[in-house]
């Protein structure tokens, strides 16, 4: 009986393992998605304008394009970086 309960604690160990590994893939897949998003968005805003605006909207809308570049990038970085654990 104490065979049978060892296995099932080694089992349980492994499903925790494979658990861990199919939630950071799928953060990574999450992290890649949005922020491929971001920065196509932030390229798009220029793209889809809505013709010539004043001064102080276009300033608006480089800074939220940066924002937008800038998170992006982080989150790709982020994905592609190792597991921590």
């Amino acid at each position: 009986m104490k065979a049978m309960a060892g296995a099932t604690e080694g089992h349980e160990a492994a499903d925790a393992v494979e658990l861990g590994q199919v939630r950071h893939l799928l953060v990574r897949i999450i992290l890649l998605c949005a922020g491929m998003g971001l920065m196509v968005s932030a390229f798009g805003i220029w793209l889809v304008g809505g013709g010539h605006g004043p001064t102080d909207l276009r300033l608006i809308k480089m800074g939220v394009s940066l924002f937008m570049l800038i998170m992006g990038m982080s989150m790709i970085v982020l994905a592609k970086s190792p597991a921590s654990d």
